[in-house]
C-alpha cells in the first residue's frame, strides 16, 4: 500500500497537472536590460488581449502583496488575486465615465495597467515582480497562481458576477466603484507609512470576496473618489442576489 508520502506526492502532482490544464502555459517574454514591458512588446511585434494584459498583471501583483509569506493571508490567495482585478476594472469604469478619472486612470485594461505610476509590475524596467509579468513561469508556484489570474480576469472581464468593491448605495445602485486605490502592507515593496493617499478613514472595512473576509494585512482597499465627479454615469442592470446581472 502507498504511504502518505506517496499519496501526498501523487495528489500534489494531480493539481500541479489541473491547475496547468485548466490555465494554459503562457508565452515568456525575455527583455533586454532597461526595457519595461511595453518595450518588449513592441520590440517583439507582440499584440496581447486585454484578458490576457488583465491576467499578467492580477499574477504579477497578486505575488507582490506578499500574501504567501501571512500565515492569514496565505488560505486566500484566489480571493486577493481576484480583488486585485476588480480593483482594475473599477479604474477602468471610472475612466470611462469621467473626464478627470480618464486622464488619471485611463479608460481600458490597456491604457489603465500600462499607464506609468499605476502598476509596477506593467511599467518597471527593473522589479522583479514585472520579471513576472513577462514571464510568469519564472515564479515556482506559476502554475497555480496564473490559474488563479486567469479565473479572476475572466471574471472580471466578463461581467456577469457583482463586484465586491460595489458597497455603498451610490455604487450599488450604479454598477460603478469609487474604490480606486488598493495597497499591500505586507508586500516587500511597502514603506512603514505607506502612500501619502493611504487615508484610513477612507479605508473599506470587512471586504468579502466570494464570502471570504479579506484581512487588511493582505489588501487594503481606498474610496478616494466622489459621487460628484461623474455626470452622467448611466443606472447598470439590476443585479440579483446570486450577483448575475439581468
Amino acid at each position: 500500500m502507498l504511504g502518505l508520502i506517496e499519496l501526498s506526492w501523487i495528489m500534489m502532482t494531480f493539481l500541479f497537472l489541473v491547475n496547468f490544464v485548466m490555465a494554459g502555459e503562457p508565452k515568456c517574454f525575455e527583455r533586454t536590460e532597461g526595457e519595461v514591458p511595453t518595450q518588449v512588446f513592441e520590440r517583439q511585434s507582440v499584440q496581447l488581449s486585454e484578458s490576457e494584459i488583465l491576467t499578467r498583471l492580477i499574477f504579477a501583483e497578486g505575488i507582490s502583496t506578499g500574501f504567501s509569506h501571512q500565515t492569514e493571508c496565505r488560505e486566500l490567495g484566489p480571493e486577493i488575486f481576484k480583488s486585485i482585478g476588480y480593483g482594475v476594472r473599477a479604474r477602468v469604469e471610472m475612466g470611462q465615465n469621467s473626464s478627470s478619472a480618464k486622464k488619471r486612470f485611463g479608460d481600458s485594461y490597456q491604457s489603465v495597467i500600462f499607464k506609468k505610476g499605476q502598476f509596477n509590475p506593467a511599467v518597471s524596467s527593473r522589479s522583479k515582480y514585472s520579471e513576472y509579468f513577462l514571464c510568469p513561469q519564472k515564479h515556482n508556484s506559476w502554475p497555480t497562481y496564473w490559474n488563479w489570474a486567469t479565473l479572476a480576469a475572466e471574471e472580471v472581464i466578463d461581467g456577469k458576477v457583482m463586484s465586491p468593491l460595489l458597497i455603498n448605495d451610490f455604487e450599488k445602485s450604479t454598477g460603478l466603484s469609487l474604490v480606486s486605490h488598493f495597497y499591500y502592507p505586507s508586500s516587500s515593496q511597502a514603506t512603514p507609512s505607506g502612500p501619502s493617499w493611504r487615508d484610513n478613514s477612507k479605508r473599506i472595512e470587512n471586504l468579502l470576496v466570494d464570502g471570504k473576509q479579506i484581512p487588511h494585512t493582505c489588501i487594503e482597499f481606498f474610496r478616494l473618489e466622489r459621487e460628484l465627479n461623474y455626470r452622467s454615469v448611466q443606472r447598470k442592470k439590476s443585479i440579483d442576489s446570486t450577483g448575475i446581472s439581468d
